[in-house]
């Protein structure tokens, strides 16, 4: 699978708040970090989401890029992302890094940094 395909199969188990399938793609040594000095584990973050859901109603991706080196098995993903509140009320944009490993035919989470605004 692409990393782009990946990375919009990550987010609709996000918007659907399917912590488990969502969990599923983070690596077991994740890390989350935000520019408000936020550090979370896998374990962390996916108890936050679970007790503070946010509902979704829909994210758009833009400004996507692959960053490769010699070592097909890991990649860096840069993209912009938009999250729309399913009463339409917020929107928080977010400008984020993500480290993908490769994990068989599919790739895992292993690191994301997120500089959100609202």
């Amino acid at each position: 699978m692409k990393a782009e395909q990946f990375i919009h199969k990550y987010y609709d188990d996000f918007q659907a708040a399917d912590w488990q399938a969502f969990g599923s793609h983070l690596s077991e040594d994740f890390t989350y970090y935000t520019d408000q000095c936020i550090v979370q584990s896998k374990e962390e973050l996916l108890q936050f989401l679970a007790a503070n859901a946010w509902p979704v109603k829909q994210f758009e991706i833009s400004d996507f890029s692959t960053l490769s080196g010699s070592n097909e098995n890991l990649c860096v993903v840069t993209y912009k992302i938009a999250f729309h509140s399913s009463d339409d009320t917020t929107i928080v944009l977010a400008r984020e890094s993500t480290v993908l490993r490769g994990k068989g035919d599919a790739w895992e989470v292993c690191h994301c940094h997120s500089s959100n605004k609202i």
